[in-house]
């Protein structure tokens, strides 16, 4: 062939040791540079296909928004048709409402009284929740309120042009206030203490709001028109409101563990104060026998030892001690 020929014909050279480390030196660095244009476009590459990404969420993104754009204003429409739907039942019933009352009026019927009264009874169960939570069950809330709106419904007068809501309203929240002040407290205070105390809480709050912290009592006083003293008693007056239990646990114990018990000597108080005088005109050794038998506890014959007589004289003595003792104490009594 004729590379055969070229090769045998080729002259050989001898590169040497410098020739073949350049040579190396430049593969090497070949290698390099390949290696780094691969990194180069796989970057290219990964760049490209996260720009993709991105290009495709914002696409997303704004089909997203314009959909949520055409439904907002589909709602609003939808919304504006439905309010207006609404204003226009709450009209009706309206009308209904005092169509009714006007033939209640008139006609004084017990059925339509009963319809008006169930068809209202919603808003007596609204206006008993305010009141929850100071110390009345729920049910006889709800029992006031329900009276209240009778109470309403009969003196209603849809001729004044009044809504039969606000009027039942302050009914209604009358009769749970009148409740509250004449069957919630425990003992019962004044009625200006109880209405005081009721604008108190109101005040209280208000004020705590303004100042940032719990008013004084003449802060109080002023904001209400009231004394100094009026404040204090109308607040020392809420704790008879409620009876606190005397198991009810404290800081360390019970209302109960600080009540004293009773007295085993209190019964010997009034014999004590009948057989004192008694004792005192007894003569001093006699006085003293008594108070060594009785007050120490001593024997007889202990006692005999320490007065210095024998131990029968000691029981004479103290036989006509005590008798003469229980007939002045059956004379006195």
């Amino acid at each position: 062939m004729r590379i055969d020929r070229v090769s045998r014909a080729a002259p050989s050279r001898d590169w040497g040791p410098a020739r073949s480390a350049e040579g190396a030196a430049l593969a090497a660095s070949v290698e390099s540079s390949m290696r780094r244009s691969a990194l180069l476009r796989d970057v290219v590459e990964s760049s490209m296909r996260r720009s993709a990404a991105t290009q495709e969420e914002a696409r997303r993104l704004r089909a997203a928004a314009a959909d949520t754009r055409l439904r907002s204003r589909r709602d609003r429409r939808r919304g504006g048709a439905l309010a207006r739907q609404a204003i226009a039942a709450a009209g009706e019933r309206r009308e209904g409402t005092r169509a009714w009352f006007a033939e209640l009026a008139r006609t004084r019927d017990p059925e339509l009284r009963d319809l008006l009264v169930a068809a209202h009874l919603g808003l007596a169960h609204h206006l008993a929740k305010r009141f929850t939570n100071r110390g009345e069950p729920y049910d006889d809330l709800v029992q006031v309120a329900s009276l209240g709106l009778v109470y309403s419904v009969d003196r209603f007068d849809p001729g004044r042009g009044v809504e039969f809501s606000t009027f039942a309203t302050r009914t209604i929240l009358g009769e749970l206030k009148r409740h509250f002040r004449d069957k919630g407290w425990l003992v019962r205070a004044p009625r200006r203490l109880q209405e005081l105390h009721l604008e108190l809480r109101e005040v209280t709050d208000s004020l705590s709001q303004q100042l940032g912290r719990s008013p004084t009592v003449a802060e109080l006083a002023e904001a209400t028109g009231s004394t100094d003293e009026a404040v204090l008693e109308a607040l020392e007056a809420w704790q008879g409101y409620r009876a606190r239990s005397i198991d009810a646990p404290g800081d360390h114990d019970t209302l109960a563990d600080r009540i004293g018990g009773e007295d085993r000597t209190f019964v010997a108080v009034d014999n004590r104060s009948v057989l004192g005088p008694a004792i005192g005109r007894l003569a001093p050794r006699d006085q003293v026998i008594l108070r060594l038998r009785f007050g120490d506890g001593l024997s007889q014959s202990e006692i005999a030892r320490r007065v210095g007589v024998s131990q029968m004289q000691v029981s004479r003595l103290l036989a006509a001690s005590l008798t003469r003792l229980r007939n002045e104490f059956a004379a006195g009594g």
